[in-house]
């Protein structure tokens, strides 16, 4: 199964169930809190700005996010990505406990927020990060490939008469492995809406139930109240088990270093320091308190020196995976397919519904919206009928996604990364520009055009998802090829570090989704359809 998935040998299934746990966990707590964090905003006594106010909320996680991916990517380069993936989870278990101790929306609930924000930046770099660490370089799928053959293969009469058969070159298979990450994370997303998004509500029946006293003056339910605290205690909890199954389950890729201090320079700095204690057994006096003087100051110069170069080279490997793209041209393809990836999330959770408001409130359909650009949460109580067409045209979206991430990674493993990514692009193209050039019978999101425009979007996102993972893997798999020939006398080549092109790729995504939706918004104030021009023109470039 190693050379099927494109892993390395070393990986056990233990460490992929663990990975296709983490890539569950890591959209699962995101879904979470950003769908019911309006609800909570509410039950703090903000009615009127519950919209704006967790906008705000989300873009400030974005934001930090952004800067906090590069620097967990090139951590995980030097301590290893396990510890990274399981302290995100435990900052995002302390954001999530974090919630129900706040007293007031603002400004209690941003720096909430942002201690959420520090651990989701970390588990979604890792995501690509652990990934890039368990893909197999050329050589070792070469022994695999070599291995299972002897394993499996039979003595014919064909191959003692004829002899072995000329030797294929190993092809890269990572497509499989990036599309069980993306199924993952869909199923992820399903349990987060399906069940943990229940939880408040079966809570406060519970407590309903239970409670005889009146409901208090301001109007909000006390079991409510109390459901929504206890909810997030649960998903708190849920976040610590999962850091602590990860701690067990995750491959530790980089062994033996369990500390910013390799073993090497643990080594010298012993020996340095045993010189010097010779040297003052052997000194009296005077001489002796000179040389025990000269020694902590010694060790205290080689502490801030080591300090000095772990600073450096963190800040170095913040950038070194946007450098590595000199050496291997795809990573760009990869980083630019991320950018699409998330470009289509947006296209999908925010302007799609707000595509669908604006033609029901033009239309004259329903009568009863305030306004065309109510958020998702005050759609559903103001206007039934968009909200339902808004789920159903997002339901597709993500439907087909999740069902087509076996077939988009079966597609990379046969053809290549980039030909999946190409008939993504192009569907997503398509699509795109259907909508923004206007749907029939004045923009109607309920025609047929739209339903097929929803699917090609939907193709055009697990396309992007996978691809762009794989295509990370395969250039981390080269990379580490090449680095392993220049250390046996050939041409040197750059150091593969999969913590750098995780934050890289997840430094790109996040930039996309702050591009696309401060210039999607002001794109659709002027039509409603016209950002999506600006959504299949990043499909095009793709493309091309």
């Amino acid at each position: 199964w190693h050379a099927s998935l494109g892993v390395a040998p070393s990986v056990t299934p233990l460490n992929l169930a663990s990975f296709l746990l983490h890539s569950m966990s890591s959209i699962l707590f995101l879904v979470f809190l950003n769908s019911s964090q309006p609800f909570l905003i509410s039950q703090l006594g903000e009615t009127k700005r519950q919209g704006s106010l967790s906008g705000t909320l989300v873009f400030s996680d974005e934001l930090l996010s952004i800067i906090l991916v590069l620097v967990w990517g090139s951590l995980a380069d030097l301590v290893g990505t396990r510890p990274v993936a399981v302290a995100g989870y435990v900052f995002i278990s302390i954001g999530l406990a974090s919630f129900t101790l706040a007293a007031k929306p603002w400004p209690d609930l941003l720096w909430t927020r942002l201690v959420f924000a520090v651990g989701g930046s970390a588990v979604t770099a890792m995501l690509t990060g652990i990934l890039n660490s368990y893909s197999a370089s050329s050589r070792e799928e070469r022994v695999i490939e070599d291995r299972e053959r002897a394993e499996n293969e039979e003595a014919t009469e064909e191959t003692a008469l004829l002899g072995d058969r000329p030797r294929v070159a190993a092809k890269a298979t990572h497509g499989r492995l990036a599309a069980m990450a993306g199924l993952s994370t869909g199923v992820g997303a399903l349990f987060a809406v399906f069940f943990l998004l229940r939880l408040p509500t079966w809570l406060a029946s519970l407590h309903d139930r239970r409670s005889t006293e009146p409901d208090p003056a301001d109007g909000h339910d006390e079991g409510v109240r109390k459901g929504t605290r206890e909810a997030y205690w649960i998903v708190s909890l849920l976040a610590l088990v999962v850091a602590l199954v990860l701690a067990s389950g995750l491959k530790m890729d980089r062994p033996g270093q369990k500390a910013l201090i390799t073993e090497a320079e643990q080594t010298a700095m012993d020996d340095e320091d045993a010189a010097q204690i010779a040297a003052i057994n052997r000194a009296t006096g005077r001489e002796a308190r000179r040389l025990r003087m000269k020694r902590r100051q010694a060790k205290r110069a080689a502490k801030a020196n080591l300090l000095k170069s772990k600073i450096v080279s963190l800040a170095r490997g913040m950038v070194h995976g946007f450098a590595l793209v000199k050496e291997d041209r795809q990573l760009a393809l990869a980083y630019l397919g991320g950018a699409l990836a998330r470009a289509c999330t947006i296209a999908t959770t925010v302007f799609i519904p707000l595509l669908v408001t604006r033609f029901y409130y033009n239309s004259g359909r329903c009568a009863t919206l305030p306004t065309p650009d109510l958020p998702p949460s005050e759609l559903k109580k103001a206007c039934r009928e968009a909200f339902t067409t808004a789920s159903i045209l997002s339901g597709v979206i993500q439907l087909l996604a999740l069902l087509l991430a076996p077939a988009a990674g079966q597609l990379c493993d046969s053809f290549s990364p980039a030909s999946s990514l190409l008939l993504g692009s192009s569907t997503g193209t398509v699509g795109f520009l259907a909508i923004a050039f206007g749907l029939p019978n004045d923009g109607d999101p309920r025609s047929t055009t739209a339903f097929l425009a929803a699917a090609g979007i939907g193709l055009c996102q697990i396309s992007a998802i996978v691809s762009s993972l794989a295509l990370c893997a395969q250039a981390k798999s080269r990379l580490s090829s090449a680095t392993a020939s220049s250390s046996n006398g050939g041409k040197a080549a750059a150091v593969a570090r999969p913590g750098a092109i995780a934050g890289a790729y997840s430094f790109t995504g996040g930039i996309s989704i702050l591009v696309v939706s401060e210039v999607g918004g002001f794109l659709s104030d002027l039509r409603a359809g016209a950002p999506f021009f600006l959504f299949g023109g990043i499909s095009a470039l793709t493309m091309l």
